[in-house]
């Protein structure tokens, strides 16, 4: 699958959608995205454009989280939703590693490949954009 900027949108719009009624569970005002380097980073400009239209209360403020960054969570993060965003996940393990570091509310992907070690738990709301097939290139 080649995926388009308009694929891209939509499945950062789902992500938005998906933060945004986490957000409004919690009565934040704020979202923090930490984008896993490097296809995070960009992934979490792509929501916080679409949280911006979606949810207009919100303040989204995207950070780069490199999963072995020396802070375990943010400052910040007692007032506001804590996310980390991810481009692609197929094995899971940075993931893993970032929200092991981060202990994130909410745990976003704009695509998923199932098969990996990567396992949602109930500690974190969690979604994705699209789900590929295991062996689908993307």
């Amino acid at each position: 699958m080649i995926a388009t900027t308009s694929h891209v949108r939509k499945w950062a719009q789902a992500l938005a959608q998906a933060i945004g009624d986490q957000s409004r569970k919690r009565n934040m005002e704020s979202v923090e995205l930490y984008g896993i380097p490097r296809g995070g980073i960009p992934a979490a400009y792509a929501v916080a454009e679409r949280l911006r239209a979606e949810c207009p209360r919100l303040t989204p403020w995207v950070l780069s989280a490199a999963a072995d960054l020396p802070t375990p969570r943010p400052p910040t993060a007692d007032a506001c939703l804590v996310a980390v965003i991810d481009d692609i996940v197929v094995t899971g393990e940075t993931m893993q590693r970032a929200i092991e570091k981060f202990k994130p509310d909410f745990v976003g992907m704009l695509v998923n490949k199932p098969g990996g070690t990567l396992r949602f738990t109930g500690k974190y709301a969690w979604a994705y954009g699209h789900i590929a097939e295991r062996d689908d290139w993307v």
